[in-house]
């Protein structure tokens, strides 16, 4: 009886191992096919064409192998809200995934000069988080440029430190290379990145490019952000100097200063 016993289990033992070898050996040759693990992607539902936006009716989804798409370079369909509405620099037939160097202005690299206004330069001058606005500057914005230097106080040598605001309404073309990228549809460590620039080029005209340049050697330069429906301020001849001698006077009148929007107010 008890032989039977030990027969019955030795025999119930050696079909289990069998069930479990297949098992693996079927999860196996999956894996090895790449079936084991299919992850959907973003793909073109019908051609698109380069230089057009991409909106959410040209893209569907399809499934791929996982290991094709751990990468990066896929966009996933968790992320169409940061494609829609950016210009595609690829043409891109119906069937092929979409990737994220499509939209990169490294894909492209187009001439600067094209579609500057005539009679503009555009001069890059050297900022820290500080003088840079923390990392807040991006194409477009309006700043003023605030400058201190150490003037000549008398005959002996002395010097004292000036401060005032040498131009105004001037337009961010690109802190360091990021000129057309949307800052909208980057990830938080993408804008962590965007904002760790070192150089904010400007907008100018000639004389103002060659007053920046001088500035940038000899003086501490701020860029200050400014609203561009702000009329205040345009002409910085007629804006005070804040020196030593005049501190206390500036401290008083600035304490009372109030915006334009108050001052229109009835």
């Amino acid at each position: 009886m008890k032989s039977k016993v030990a027969l019955a289990v030795a025999i119930a033992l050696a079909v289990l191992a069998a069930v479990g070898i297949r098992a693996f050996l079927t999860r196996a040759k999956h894996e090895f096919r790449g079936e084991q693990k299919m992850v959907p992607v973003l793909i073109a539902a019908k051609n698109i064409t380069k230089g057009n936006p991409v909106y959410s009716d040209m893209v569907t989804k399809d499934n791929f192998d996982q290991r094709v798409v751990q990468d990066g370079r896929t966009v996933f369909p968790s992320q169409l809200g940061k494609i829609v509405g950016k210009t595609i620099l690829k043409d891109v037939r119906a069937g092929e995934p979409i990737l994220w160097s499509y939209f990169s202005t490294r894909a492209e690299k187009k001439d600067p000069a094209r579609g500057l206004p005539l009679g503009y330069r555009q001069i890059t001058i050297p900022v820290d988080k500080v003088t840079g606005c923390a990392g807040r500057l991006l194409p477009g914005t309006v700043v003023d440029v605030l400058a201190t230097l150490r003037v000549p106080r008398d005959a002996r040598g002395a010097v004292e430190p000036v401060t005032q605001i040498v131009l105004t309404n001037m337009r961010v073309e690109a802190p360091d290379l990021r000129s057309r990228e949307g800052y909208t549809f980057l990830s938080a460590r993408e804008q962590r990145d965007y904002a760790a620039y070192s150089t904010v080029t400007l907008r100018a005209l000639p004389l103002q490019a060659t007053l920046l340049a001088f500035l940038a050697d000899q003086a501490k330069i701020h860029l200050v952000i400014r609203s561009p429906d702000d009329p205040t301020g345009q002409d910085p001849t007629k804006l005070e100097k804040v020196t030593l001698d005049q501190l206390d006077a500036l401290i008083e009148k600035a304490s009372k200063a109030k915006p334009l929007a108050a001052e229109s107010a009835p």
